[in-house]
């Protein structure tokens, strides 16, 4: 197929070993829909000389700082040419046709404007990052009793499971790229962590459906990272905050805030009891919370990135 219907996004940081496996499964397994692979790098690590090399039929879009995620793609959306968007990240890939599948999905069901199948972590289970509650006040105190599963009953392994949800993984998401544009993508604000759950409120407000289908599912390596990691942790509660921020009150956003100092301090307290060599890190998390209660404008507002650091100051 020449024409380009779908546009495919691929934001990579430190992606190189990944990244083999993921075009792979992109070039081998879609055969139905004509597609343009583009990607942007966000790490100093050569990766665009590598894929120019080994991978002429993707292309690099220019980058010369660390955009983070949500600006990583609203980069890549702006020079896209297909109808759909999909938002694939670099750390999958899938064995059958799976993107063809979601395609399908979505032009049977015109009222979505957002679109997502299942991922799966390298195990075999399915990665709760597909499985997102929409972020409420009721729903982080049911989260932080590790009563979770209330928030609400998505896809379990049911490969009929086709339904209305509250939020689609940005690690496969696809997008009607005239909703996308209509809502102007990502908030920039959010560099990474909540971004999507932003993104899917946004699209409803604007009158369209979220929709997923277990009929298409990929495998996401999560572990990929270190979830201890308190670079990732401070994110997540900037990513957490800035949401908070944005769509709740400020008596929401407060609660929400306590909640995950609190969790913080006793994460701390568990580690340093088993002398635990990541205890110290840990204990910046709740020492300072200046670092993430302001969310990501906060943070933003102390410096400008660059591609050889990570999107956060804490030490990993």
């Amino acid at each position: 197929m020449n024409k380009v219907e779908l546009s495919i996004l691929i934001v990579c940081w430190q992606s190189r070993e990944d990244i083999v496996a993921c075009l792979g499964s992109v070039r081998e397994h879609t055969k139905r829909t004509g597609y343009e692979v583009l990607l942007i790098n966000n790490s100093d690590d050569g990766l665009e000389d590598f894929i120019t090399e080994q991978y002429p039929w993707a292309k690099v879009v220019e980058n010369d700082q660390n955009l983070g995620f949500a600006s990583g793609n609203n980069r890549l959306a702006e020079v896209a040419q297909g109808e759909y968007l999909l938002l694939l990240n670099p750390d999958t890939w899938h064995d059958g046709p799976a993107i063809d599948t979601l395609m399908g999905f979505a032009r049977s069901t015109p009222e979505g404007g957002l679109w997502g199948g299942v991922t799966y972590l390298p195990d075999g289970k399915i990665d709760p990052g597909c499985n997102q509650c929409l972020p409420t006040l009721w729903n982080a105190v049911l989260q932080y009793m590790k009563l979770g599963r209330f928030c609400w009953r998505g896809p379990k392994r049911d490969r009929s499971f086709e339904a209305e949800v509250p939020v689609i993984s940005g690690a496969y998401m696809l997008a009607r790229a005239s909703a996308w544009r209509e809502v102007e993508g990502f908030d920039p604000t959010f560099v990474m962590y909540s971004d999507e759950a932003d993104l899917c409120t946004r699209i409803r407000q604007a009158g369209y459906k979220i929709m997923m289908t277990s009929k298409s599912n990929i495998t996401h390596n999560v572990g990929s990272g270190n979830p201890d990691n308190p670079g990732r942790l401070a994110a997540r509660a900037r990513g957490r905050m800035t949401y908070f921020r944005k769509h709740a009150g400020a008596l929401s956003t407060t609660l929400v805030g306590a909640m995950i100092w609190l969790r913080f301090l006793l994460r701390w307290l568990v580690m340093t009891v088993r002398r635990s060599p990541l205890a110290a890190g840990q204990g910046v998390l709740w020492k300072h919370p200046g670092e993430w209660w302001g969310g990501w404008a906060a943070k933003q507002g102390r410096g400008v990135r660059d591609r050889s650091t990570a999107c956060t100051s804490i030490s990993t």
